[in-house]
C-alpha cells in the first residue's frame, strides 16, 4: 500500500472504542484514551501492599506519559479514592474525584 492510500484508509477507519480525554470508568476499570486500562476498582481490603504499589506505579507511568507531566501526590490520592468509592458501589462520587486531577 502506498503512503497516500494508507493515510486515506487511516482517516476513513472507524474507531473500535470511544476515546476518552480524561480518566473514565468503563465497568470496574479506570480507562484513559483508547481504552487503556489504568487500574481496576477493587475493595480496599483486598489489595495487598505490593500489589497496591504496582498499581500506583502503573497509574503514575501511564498518566505521566499521557499528560507529559509528573503526576502529583494529590492526583494519585484522588485516583486511589475514586477506585475505592467505585469498588464500594458509589458510581457517582468517584466522578468528582477524577475530575479534580
Amino acid at each position: 500500500m502506498v503512503p497516500h492510500d494508507l493515510e486515506k484508509a487511516w482517516a476513513t477507519r472507524t474507531p473500535q472504542a470511544p476515546i476518552h480525554s480524561a480518566p473514565t470508568f468503563v465497568g470496574d476499570r479506570l480507562t484513559f484514551g483508547a481504552q487503556t486500562e489504568i487500574a481496576v476498582a477493587r475493595k480496599a481490603g483486598i489489595i495487598e501492599s505490593k500489589r497496591a504499589r504496582e498499581r500506583d506505579a502503573r497509574m503514575i507511568a501511564l498518566l505521566s506519559a499521557a499528560y507529559c507531566a509528573p503526576v502529583s501526590d494529590r492526583a494519585l490520592a484522588h485516583l486511589r479514592r475514586a477506585l475505592e468509592k467505585h469498588a464500594e458501589g458509589d458510581k457517582y462520587g468517584c466522578d468528582g474525584l477524577i475530575a479534580d486531577i
